[in-house]
């Protein structure tokens, strides 16, 4: 591999690691404030676990499953982190 390929997958993973930690960190405020129904457990400290398994699949075939601790996955996958966080936040508040 050619370095201005891997330097620019340092540079996606590096994004995608970043978004998953703001997210996290936004759903844990919204905890707080009582926005979300229930508890939630984040992936912050594991970004690069869901980063590093999410990039290594093969998009067109893989199928992945996660349970726990899952929003890092999705968001390493889709980087859609609007849909994420309004499927978490209580509508009733």
């Amino acid at each position: 591999m050619n370095s201005n390929f891997i330097n620019e997958l340092k540079i996606i993973f590096f994004k995608q690691m970043t978004l998953i930690i703001k997210v996290e960190e936004k759903l844990l405020k919204s905890f707080s404030e009582g926005l979300l129904a229930g508890t939630t457990h984040t992936s912050i400290g594991q970004e690069a676990c869901a980063v590093g398994v999410i990039n290594a699949l093969d998009r067109n075939k893989d199928i992945i499953f996660s349970n726990l601790r899952n929003h890092g996955h999705y968001l390493a996958h889709s980087m859609i982190y609007g849909v994420c966080y309004m499927t978490l936040i209580n509508k009733d508040k």
